[in-house]
Parts: structure tokens; sequence; C-alpha cells
């Protein structure tokens, strides 16, 4: 990891570390505090472009369901730190399911009815699947079955709206008062219900296979 990448936002935004950095396959990750009143807060850095879209979507989100961003500027996003002690994960685990899929739903609900005019470029389902049909034409089985249907699905899309693309038990954090918001969008625009596949897919995998 290069550290370096967070000196001159720590500066621009006058910062203080807070913890160690870490990262991701996509970002470089550090908590920080602000030097002014203290906020706990995390540093995102990124090159990746779907990653910087979805750093773009945050901040147009304005805290609507989704983590409230204190700055953010190309590759880099300044996030209000989740401080709550429960996880989505561990409540699923100690027979809280029903509970975990009511908290995904209203958060899915707040996100995906927040809709003003915006020039983000935001990835249409159709290209987002697009590798689907070279896949299926290599490997065939399943594949072939699974692009079929996405076509289906993709050509007769109802209730288009921006979409988080990646609501699931550990993109939802427990923000204290401020309640259950989501973090690391993918920026991408298609039919509202397509959300909730990728929540049961984890939903199943959290439940069944527990750390």
């Amino acid at each position: 990891m290069n550290k370096c990448v967070f000196r001159p936002w720590l500066s621009r935004w006058n910062l203080i570390p807070d913890g160690a950095p870490f990262i991701t396959h996509s970002s470089q990750l550090l908590p920080v505090k602000t030097a002014a009143g203290g906020i706990k807060a995390m540093l995102k850095i990124t090159d990746d472009k779907d990653e910087q879209t979805g750093n773009a979507l945050m901040a147009w989100w304005e805290g609507n369901g989704a983590a409230p961003v204190i700055a953010h500027e190309n590759e880099a996003i300044l996030l209000e730190r989740a401080m709550g002690l429960t996880s989505l994960s561990s409540m699923s685990r100690q027979g809280q399911d029903i509970e975990v899929c009511r908290i995904i739903c209203f958060t899915a609900n707040r996100l995906h009815t927040f809709q003003k005019p915006t020039e983000l470029q935001l990835r249409p389902l159709h290209d987002w699947f697009s590798a689907l049909k070279p896949a299926a034409r290599k490997y065939g089985g399943i594949l072939t079955h699974c692009f079929e249907i996405s076509e289906k699905l993709l050509s007769t899309q109802r209730d288009v709206v921006t979409l988080h693309g990646d609501l699931h038990h550990s993109n939802v954090l427990n923000f204290g008062a401020s309640g259950w918001l989501a973090i690391d969008p993918k920026g991408l625009k298609g039919e509202r219900d397509s959300t909730m596949p990728i929540f049961l897919q984890t939903r199943t995998l959290v439940i069944q296979f527990p750390k």
C-alpha cells in the first residue's frame, strides 16, 4: 500500500489519521477525524472509474439513505464514519434476519426514490451485464441460460431509477442515531427491483456460511 496517496488529502481537508489504513480490490482507505470538530470519518482514494462514479453518486444522494459526504473531489471522497456497534451480518446470524431484510428494503427505498436531475454518467444494466453474452457463447451451459433470462428481463424493464447496484449486508452500515445508511454504490441505472437479487444472494451466504 502506498500511504503517500493520503498525504495531499489530509492536508487539503485538514484531517488527522485515526486508525490503520487498509485496502480493497479497488480503493485505499484511512480512518480519520477532522481537525475542526473531531468528526470521525473515512477517507477513500480510488483510481477505478466505476468507484469514482459511485463516489459522485454518494455525494448526489446528500445523505438520503447513504452515508453523509463531508468532501468529494476527483479520486477522493471523505465520508462520515459508521460508529454503530452492530452489523447486519451479525444480526442475521443471531436470528434477526427478518429485521435485517426490513432495514435493507427500507434503505433501498430511500435511495431509489431520491430522484433529482443529474449529469452523472451512470451505467445502464444492459452495459453492466454485457460480459455475459460472450461468456455464454464461449462456455455455454448455465451461462447460456443466465444470458437468456437476463436478456428477457433487461428488455422489459419498468420503473427505471438510479440504482445503488451492490446493496448487501456489508454495504449498509450502522450510523447510530442517523440509522442504517449505504456505502460503496456502483452507479447504475435500471429497474428498481434489480437490487434485490444481490441482497438475497448475500443473505443466503451470510446465514449458511457464518464466520
